[in-house]
């Protein structure tokens, strides 16, 4: 994939525009597409009495506990008005931007899994950057292991 980037002064732009030129849209076209939407989005967290702008790239994972969604940080816990669902979509339903569903309640920033342990039931343990343990549910796990092996295949070439 060729990538060009043009500086226009004279340009009267109020934002920078980045356009993809392709032949067809390839999953690899789509997972640049969906990095490039995911910049720049923030999410309100909330804990207690404070509330905070949260940056995607500092979660390392989501979980919906009692019906709320909490977002889970190197140290803290901020509560996020969105669901998981709602997540997927912001996040263009990819894990381009790092993030991939493990179970019904939780989603994983990649970014942040320091290694993935195999367990007994077809399940898996990804121990995140800062102890923390979550387990990939049988079926997400397969879906996982899939993922894992394209981008695999795919920097093997």
């Amino acid at each position: 994939m060729k990538v060009r980037v043009e500086e226009n002064t004279k340009a009267l732009m109020e934002e920078a525009e980045a356009v993809i030129y392709c032949h067809e849209r390839t999953e690899e076209i789509s997972s640049v597409e969906n990095y490039i939407r995911g910049l720049g989005i923030r999410l309100l967290g909330t804990c207690g009495e404070q509330s905070c702008y949260l940056k995607p790239e500092e979660v390392y994972y989501f979980e919906v506990v009692d019906g709320r969604t909490f977002a889970y940080l190197e140290e803290k816990v901020w509560q996020v008005g969105k669901t998981l669902e709602a997540l997927e979509n912001i996040f263009g339903g990819s894990a381009s931007l790092g993030f991939f569903r493990i179970s019904k309640a939780c989603i994983i920033n990649l970014h942040h899994v320091e290694h993935f342990t195999s367990t007994m039931g077809n399940r898996i343990i990804a121990t995140m950057e800062n102890g923390e343990q979550v387990i990939v549910s049988r079926h997400f796990a397969r879906l996982l292991r899939a993922y894992i092996k394209a981008g695999k295949e795919q920097t093997d070439d």
